[in-house]
């Protein structure tokens, strides 16, 4: 165990000296403090902080090592152990312990230990310090030093070139002649810049603030101009309607980039700017222009069916349409204040809705010439099936007789289903070639294993009979 304490210790004063080994020394630390704004010495009491800090880790260390029970003071092994009546004192106190105390090797480890530890003093000095730095403003701070070590060192490369008579080109002497003034122009500009800075900041806010007021202002004016009542009102000229909302569209978009500008301002200026308002504005704006788009885009597609023929009908097509303007509907309602305009909308889609169960049973390709007959009873005229559009069945007025329409659609196709049945009984007994014949003797039969042969078909016939009677009642 004694051994294996004192690897322990040297690895960790090992570590230690690496770390102190990559950092500056103490000069160019101070130099460090020296470039920002001056700092207190650290007291006493910090630096005494560290050594406390490096003695407790060292005494948990030792802590550790003493907790593991020594074989000297085992029971089980006494036999092995045993130091006579003379050492009987020696249990009660630590053996190893004692050890550890009076080992010169590693005591001076641990106080090695103890005087690295206060070398980072300085940097948890300068962790403190930095804590709320500005870092912006450091590097400002910064620049001038950069600009003289450059201008320095270009000095003394052309001082060489002049000593040791090192052949450049023509133009570089007269370069390096601009570049005093130059420097100093800049070092001028720099100060100037360092000295206005304040009061330019100041300038930017009071016109930023102004600026963000003023657009507060539009927004506001631009949603008086969007609440315009003829946008929702179910009389007004479309054309007009649509004029004025291109405009107001083209503002929005307008106060929206500059908006953006002045948002991307945050983080550069570290100011706070919202324009909720401009948000909303934007959104009703959006559905007002969606209203509109939905109207004329379902004038037109409700135009459209009423002029083709039934036959022709893309019935998926026309299904999605209304469920998608249905949608349409729902968001209007919701996003849009109370009007006349939303719920003339809906009534149109809603009647569109409910007349398609009606096209889709016209449309049933098991409807008949004697279906269409008694169809054309309840109008009291004769239908031509093959001319037959949406608007002419607005006419006829058939739309009004939805459930009658549905029971003949129904019929039609269980019609269609026993006849297809019946084709099938006949198919099999066709397909049947049935042994039956009348007798010519008394004494013609047929055998048990011909009578099996046909049981299949005649089961099959019989079956598709039942089904037959069970559609008829």
């Amino acid at each position: 165990m004694h051994t294996l304490v004192l690897h322990g210790v040297d690895e960790v004063q090992a570590a230690f000296q690496e770390q102190v080994g990559q950092t500056p020394d103490s000069s160019e630390i101070q130099n460090w403090n020296n470039q920002t704004d001056p700092v207190t010495e650290p007291s006493e009491e910090e630096d005494k902080d560290n050594t406390r800090a490096a003695v407790e880790l060292t005494e948990q260390f030792k802590g550790t090592v003493l907790s593991v029970k020594a074989l000297i003071f085992d029971e089980d092994l006494d036999e092995f152990t045993n130091m006579g009546e003379g050492h009987k004192d020696e249990k009660e106190q630590s053996y190893l312990e004692s050890l550890l105390d009076s080992d010169r090797h590693l005591q001076q480890v641990l106080s090695e230990i103890k005087c690295i530890c206060s070398d980072f003093q300085a940097f948890s000095d300068i962790l403190q310090e930095n804590k709320n730095l500005d870092v912006q403003g450091l590097r400002q701070k910064e620049h001038d030093p950069w600009s003289c070590r450059r201008r320095r060192n270009i000095s003394q490369l052309y001082n060489l070139i002049s000593t040791y008579s090192v052949p450049t080109p023509p133009e570089d002497p007269f370069v390096f002649a601009s570049l005093k003034p130059a420097i100093r122009t800049l070092e001028a500009n720099i100060l100037d810049a360092s000295c206005t800075e304040k009061d330019m900041t100041e300038k930017f806010n009071v016109s930023f603030k102004k600026d963000v007021k003023d657009l507060k202002e539009e927004i506001m004016k631009l949603d008086q101009k969007s609440q315009d009542k003829q946008i929702l009102d179910v009389n007004a000229d479309p054309a007009k309607v649509r004029l004025l909302l291109g405009e107001i569209q083209i503002s929005v978009d307008e106060l929206r980039a500059r908006a953006a500008t002045y948002m991307s301002y945050q983080k550069r200026f570290n100011v706070e700017v919202k324009f909720d308002s401009l948000d909303t504005l934007t959104t009703e704006v959006r559905l007002k222009q969606l209203l509109w788009d939905s109207l004329e885009e379902w004038d037109a597609l409700q135009e459209n069916w009423r002029k083709q023929l039934l036959s022709e009908l893309d019935l998926e097509q026309l299904a999605a349409q209304v469920t998608k303007h249905i949608k349409y509907a729902g968001q209007l309602e919701k996003g849009l204040p109370r009007n006349s305009l939303v719920p003339s909308f809906r009534e149109k889609v809603e009647l569109m809705r409910s007349r398609l169960p009606v096209i889709t049973d016209l449309r049933n390709p098991c409807i008949k010439s004697d279906h269409w007959n008694a169809l054309g009873y309840f109008v009291g005229q004769s239908l031509e099936v093959d001319k037959l559009t949406i608007a002419q069945l607005e006419e006829l007025d058939l739309f009004n007789y939805g459930p009658e329409i549905q029971e003949i659609s129904g019929q039609a196709s269980g019609e269609a289903s026993v006849e297809t049945l019946i084709k099938k009984v006949e198919d099999v007994w066709k397909n049947t070639n049935s042994p039956f014949c009348l007798m010519a003797t008394p004494k013609t039969f047929l055998s048990w294993a011909e009578l099996m042969k046909y049981k299949w078909h005649w089961t099959t016939a019989l079956l598709m009979s039942e089904q037959l009677h069970h559609l008829a009642t």
